[in-house]
């Protein structure tokens, strides 16, 4: 899956704010739908919804509910969290 660059970036960031102020109440899979949809979508930012935040927020949030996840959602939150980090961002989560 290629990465898309994103041509409404405030509707980007709009989108990474909102879905951090709703990680605790997602399901396990939106979880990792997010990841896979966040890590497809190119875009960089400073303010509220950066993407690093949001890659955080959702590494945090998969790791305290790691138990609760599929092979499906694994696969999907390795797979996106692989993308949107690389190599040397993952040391970080």
């Amino acid at each position: 899956m290629a990465v898309q660059l994103v041509t409404s970036e405030p509707l980007v960031v709009a989108l990474a704010v909102e879905a951090e102020r709703k990680l605790a109440a997602m399901a396990p899979q939106h979880l990792c739908n997010l990841i896979w949809a966040f890590a497809t979508v190119s875009w960089s930012t400073r303010e509220p919804g950066d993407r690093s935040n949001l890659i955080l927020s959702l590494s945090k949030e998969v790791r305290q509910r790691s138990c609760e996840l599929e092979n499906l959602g694994l696969a999907a939150a390795s797979w996106g969290f692989a993308t949107a980090v690389g190599p040397i961002g993952a040391a970080i989560l």
